[in-house]
C-alpha cells in the first residue's frame, strides 16, 4: 500500500483512515455548560450528556479533530464567539461542533449541536429536550436519544464526515 506524504503527516495526529488531507477531519467538539445548567443541575449530568454525544460520534465514525494541549474541551458558563473561535483554529479546525448543555426551566435537559464555521457561520443546528416527564429520571438518555435521531440526518455533511475504514 503506498501512502501519500499528507497520510505519513496527518496518521499520528489523525489515527489511519484517510487517505489524504482533504478527507482528514476539520471540525472540533467543543462543550459548553449554560449557566442555568451550572445552577440547576449537577456537572455529572453535564459530563454524561457531553459522554453520550461523543460516544455517538465515535459510534458513526465521525473524524473530529482534538485539542492539543486540552484534548476535550468542555467549559463551565457562558463561551463567547472569541474564545470557541480561537480554541478551534489552535486545534486546526475549519469548522466547530458546538455542544451546549443547558437546563431551562421548562426541560430537564436541552441539548443543542451547532455546526458553524470558524468565521461564525452557522451551517445547521439541531435541539433536543427531554420535557415531557414528571421526574428527572433517564432524562439524559431521552435528550440523548432524540438527538441522534436529529443527527442521523447530518451525517456525512459539514462537521459531521466519517472516517472511511481502509
Amino acid at each position: 500500500m503506498r501512502l501519500s506524504l499528507a497520510t505519513f503527516l496527518l496518521a499520528p495526529l489523525f489515527g489511519a483512515g484517510f487517505e489524504d488531507a482533504a478527507a482528514a477531519p476539520s471540525a472540533i467538539l467543543i462543550a459548553v455548560r449554560s449557566r442555568d445548567h451550572m445552577s440547576r443541575s449537577s456537572v455529572d449530568k453535564f459530563d454524561q450528556a457531553v459522554d453520550g454525544v461523543e460516544a455517538y460520534l465515535e459510534k458513526q465514525h465521525i473524524a473530529l479533530l482534538r485539542d492539543p494541549l486540552r484534548g476535550q474541551v468542555r467549559i463551565e458558563g457562558e463561551a463567547n464567539r472569541e474564545t470557541i473561535t480561537r480554541i478551534a483554529k489552535d486545534a486546526g479546525a475549519s469548522q466547530v461542533l458546538e455542544l451546549v448543555v443547558n437546563r431551562p426551566m421548562s426541560s430537564w435537559m436541552e441539548l443543542t449541536l451547532r455546526c458553524t464555521k470558524t468565521s461564525g457561520e452557522l451551517l445547521w443546528e439541531v435541539r433536543s429536550a427531554a420535557s415531557n416527564q414528571l421526574t428527572s429520571k433517564d432524562h439524559v438518555r431521552k435528550a440523548l436519544e432524540n438527538l441522534a435521531k436529529k443527527l442521523d440526518t447530518k451525517l456525512n455533511g459539514a462537521c459531521l464526515v466519517t472516517e472511511t475504514k481502509q
